[in-house]
């Protein structure tokens, strides 16, 4: 979009697009805006007082004007040359440091649009980390032995690399451990790169300030290239819900140390209970979240699931304490996992049944053991996948088809089999047998008393028919009065016995 933009060359856009700041856009974006302007540079808009040459001739910033070389307006190129030269003059001027700003074994560019480097040597790749006026990337030599590690140790202990030069070398597959440590300090709060970690980077104070995203990178790339061991990872590393969500628990070592810690656990609610308990506010690994749930136990025996709640329409996702706890949940055996689904809340069901996908044996006992309304959870989004939908049809349940109905985007055969209450059977709807069919016919009110309010009280349905979403009855009615009138059976208004024999005998025909 942004690249669709900057090729209209509208000198109204312009501004905008080209930002104000150095973080706001990149030289390659400021670059696409100025091809875009060369078409139509003639337009009497980039001459405006507003406009984007006029706000780069009153600006004196380099990584503006670095950018504007390549504009078609030769006033613009012509101050951006001259900040750029006087600039750069002063800075070889101000020769007295220890280093200088733009250092002469820099690696030249081809031109202004080339905004990477590709040194060939230890000295120029130095020379280009230390290059402040370079805000590029820097293409490590892929030769085999192109580059002197030690050299590159010690200039970094004579004077630290940027962020971004640390994050270069750490990528490297011959990059030293002191390298990647500091590389992993000084890039904690942005993406992390593809590089080796080390059993520190773990230890380190720094672990506990990582993004979510980054620790599951960073514990991921570490286990399952084995650098770190899982049982360690286990025993040392905290906290153990932020641990235990951030784990890649497809590796096969990684779930061989979680059942060997689930297993301490047993079947038995209480020890469970009280790991949901601790997660919230533990502070320690997860051996030792193992240990003070054992000793918790004798607690929560005989106590059901703390604070039930039922299923989230639509899901909003995991709290990180639930999740951690339905992660270690996967890694019991299937009898473990049976007996506790008969003491989960229907919130812990439906976040188990949509995110950590269970076997087909284990959703078939929930279903056997908790009935198919548990499955209702499921369908709790607008994006629930078709193939889900035909999955949860055919149960013809009540609770299902309102969670199909209301939250999930049903086909309109689907939607209408859904109001029309009739099974569903080899892909479409099917009459419903008339031994099932409840009586939905309401008894004739009382002669005595044609003009009184009249309390009729009929059998509600089963299922749905086709005036369900009208019927106070339905749970797919919204209205507070309409569910009230449906509670208390007396929905008649105040009439005549004529009104009321004509009205009976509709709903007969019906």
């Amino acid at each position: 979009m942004f690249q669709r933009l900057a090729g209209q060359g509208d000198p109204a856009l312009a501004t905008g697009l080209y930002g104000e700041r150095e973080w706001d856009r990149t030289p390659a974006q400021r670059d696409a805006v100025w091809e875009g302007a060369v078409a139509t540079a003639g337009d009497p808009g980039w001459r405006a007082q507003d406009g984007l040459p006029a706000k780069l001739l009153a600006s004196r910033r380099q990584e503006l004007l670095e950018p504007a070389l390549l504009s078609p307006f030769p006033e613009v190129v012509a101050h951006a040359r001259s900040v750029l030269d006087r600039r750069a003059g002063s800075d070889r001027g101000a020769g007295s440091g220890t280093r200088p700003t733009g250092p002469s074994n820099t690696t030249p560019r081809k031109n202004r649009q080339s905004w990477e480097r590709h040194p060939w040597t230890t000295t120029e790749l130095i020379g280009d980390f230390r290059d402040k006026g370079f805000h590029g990337t820097t293409e490590l030599p892929a030769a085999p032995g192109a580059l002197d590690w030690d050299a590159l140790v010690a200039e970094h202990r004579a004077e630290p690399f940027r962020a971004s030069a640390l994050a270069a070398l750490w990528g490297h597959p011959d990059c030293p451990q002191e390298l990647v440590l500091a590389a992993f300090e000084a890039n904690r709060n942005n993406t992390l790169p593809d590089g080796a970690v080390h059993w520190p980077m773990l230890a380190s104070p720094t672990l506990g300030m990582l993004e979510d995203h980054a620790l599951s990178k960073l514990l991921g790339r570490g286990l399952v290239s084995g650098a770190v061991p899982a049982e360690r990872v286990l025993r040392e590393t905290a906290p153990a819900r932020r641990i235990l969500c951030a784990l890649p628990h497809g590796h096969g070592p990684v779930r061989d140390a979680l059942v060997a810690q689930v297993a301490r656990l047993g079947p038995d609610l209480a020890p469970w209970r009280a790991v949901y308990a601790l997660l919230p506010r533990f502070s320690g690994t997860v051996t030792e979240l193992v240990d003070a749930a054992l000793a918790e136990a004798p607690k929560h025996r005989d106590k059901p699931w703390p604070k039930p709640m039922g299923p989230e329409f639509p899901s909003r996702g995991t709290s990180i304490g639930r999740a951690a706890w339905l992660y270690l949940y996967d890694a019991a055996g299937h009898g473990t996992r049976c007996a506790l689904v008969e003491h989960m809340d229907l919130r812990a069901i439906q976040q188990l049944l949509l995110w950590h996908r269970p076997s087909p044996e284990l959703r078939a006992y929930i279903v056997r053991s908790r009935g198919a309304s548990a499955l209702a959870g499921i369908a709790s989004s607008w994006d629930t996948r078709p193939e889900v939908i035909e999955e949860l049809i055919p149960y013809n349940e009540s609770e299902v088809n309102a969670a199909l109905f209301l939250h999930t985007d049903l086909t309109p055969a689907q939607r209408r089999h859904v109001l029309s209450g009739r099974r569903w059977r080899d892909g479409g709807s099917a009459d419903t047998p008339a031994a099932d069919r409840p009586d939905s016919r309401p008894r004739r009110p009382s002669p005595f008393c044609p003009g009184r309010w009249r309390r009729v009280t009929r059998p509600a349905p089963r299922r749905y028919g086709p005036h369900a979403a009208r019927s106070p009855h339905s749970p797919m009615s919204t209205s507070r009065t309409t569910r009230r009138a449906g509670r208390s059976r007396s929905a008649w208004p105040r009439t005549s016995r004529a009104h009321c024999r004509t009205c009976c005998s509709r709903r007969a025909r019906w």
